[in-house]
């Protein structure tokens, strides 16, 4: 072995001590506490998002790694469209923030309308107009900083009704959308 690589493995040898040395010695802030008090916080603000929802009417399904918001059509949109009402803005927002205080893996957005035909429509309207409602919502809640990867939208026009349309509370409770996500348990936040 020549002069010139022993000066070389001997430098390599000091630089791997150095750095063994500065493992040994115990971390100078504790993490543990700061990841606690995030993660109290994070669940402060989801309980709190989680009480306005349910104050302003809107269901909320936890079950296991998987939660469901379910926006009433009213709610969201003006009347047959997929035109956004200025107060669902606001609610929107507040379903952002609850999303937000998950570790999201993936988002899907739901439309659904009743069964009621509307004059001298085509057939395929309801399910255009309900392709168009999911893309309106999922767009929004982009624009509120929820990564658009993660979305799926889907209209699906009076398929899957919750209840019996013959009764017009019945065809309210089918004309919603869905927003289904499932989440990480143990990470922190989705941002």
């Amino acid at each position: 072995m020549n002069v010139r690589m022993k000066q070389i493995i001997c430098v390599a040898i000091a630089a791997s001590v150095t750095l063994l040395a500065g493992c040994s010695q115990p971390p100078k802030v504790k993490v543990t506490k700061w990841v606690h008090s995030k993660t109290q916080a994070v669940q402060q603000q989801r309980q709190h998002q989680l009480a306005v929802l349910r104050a302003q009417g809107i269901q909320v399904f936890i079950q296991g790694e998987s939660v469901t918001v379910v926006l009433p059509d009213e709610d969201v949109f003006v009347t047959n469209s997929a035109n956004l009402r200025d107060e669902a803005r606001e609610l929107l927002n507040h379903v952002s923030k609850f999303i937000k205080t998950y570790s999201v893996v993936n988002i899907g957005v739901n439309a659904y309308s009743d069964d009621q035909a509307w004059a001298g429509a085509p057939v395929g309207r309801k399910l255009a107009m309900t392709n168009r409602q999911a893309q309106v919502v999922a767009s929004y809640l982009w624009s509120t900083g929820i990564d658009m990867r993660f979305m799926t939208t889907q209209g699906h026009s009076n398929n899957d009704s919750v209840a019996w349309n013959g009764t017009p509370k019945g065809r309210n409770f089918n004309k919603r959308v869905e927003l289904t996500f499932r989440f990480y348990p143990h990470l922190v936040t989705y941002n």
